[in-house]
C-alpha cells in the first residue's frame, strides 16, 4: 500500500481466503470481498467480509461493489 500510495480507506482486498485474505484486510480498516471458490478453505463465515460471493461467480464482483457506493 505504501509502495503505490494507496490509502486503505479507497482500496478493497478481494480474496478467496478468509484467514490470509479477509481477516487483513480488516486488521488495516480496508474493505473487502470474500469469495468462495473450489480451493477456498472449507471453513468460512468466521470474518466479517464487507462484501460475500458463495458462488465462485467472478462477474458478481465489478457490479457488486461498484452498485454500492461503500468503499470503492
Amino acid at each position: 500500500m505504501n509502495e503505490y500510495g494507496l490509502k486503505s480507506s479507497e482500496s478493497i482486498m478481494i480474496g478467496n481466503d478468509e484467514s490470509a485474505d479477509i481477516a487483513g484486510a480488516c486488521h488495516v480498516g480496508m474493505d473487502s470481498l470474500y469469495i468462495h471458490t473450489e480451493i477456498s478453505p472449507e471453513e468460512y463465515g468466521r470474518v466479517q467480509a464487507t462484501y460475500r460471493v458463495l458462488d465462485g461467480d467472478f462477474r458478481k464482483i465489478g457490479p457488486l461493489i461498484l452498485a454500492d457506493g461503500h468503499g470503492c
